[in-house]
């Protein structure tokens, strides 16, 4: 595990995040409830899953209970790691804009939903 700074662990202050991810309307503050779920599913420790992703125990567990953001550059690493496309546990992990009609916001959380079920089903990594 390491031990360096939360800064160097790739996070990121939620406004400073939001600003650079609302300018595309993303927002990705359930990414701390997929990597509790991913970790649940494979039973695995926090611990265990922070030293796998190259973070503290203390970094994920913030993570996980929305008190700290993380950078997309550091989800892509993350997923990495656990052996899942960035895209699928980018779209998990995102939340679904306000700005989307009614329309949109079904076919997106179908989406997320199917992300979910291919991250919860892949057993090579479980």
């Amino acid at each position: 595990m390491k031990s360096s700074s939360d800064s160097s662990q790739g996070d990121v202050d939620p406004s400073a995040q939001e600003t650079t991810l609302t300018k595309w309307g993303i927002y990705m503050s359930s990414i701390g409830n997929i990597l509790k779920l991913i970790r649940a599913h494979r039973a695995i420790s926090q611990g265990q899953m922070a030293e796998r992703l190259g973070v503290t125990q203390n970094f994920l567990s913030q993570v996980e209970h929305g008190k700290k953001a993380v950078s997309v550059t550091k989800v892509d690493e993350f997923a990495r790691k656990l052996g899942i496309s960035k895209e699928i546990l980018l779209i998990a992990g995102c939340d679904v804009p306000n700005e989307m009609t009614d329309k949109d916001k079904q076919l997106f959380l179908n989406m997320k939903k199917s992300a979910m079920q291919i991250i919860l089903l892949d057993q090579n990594h479980a």
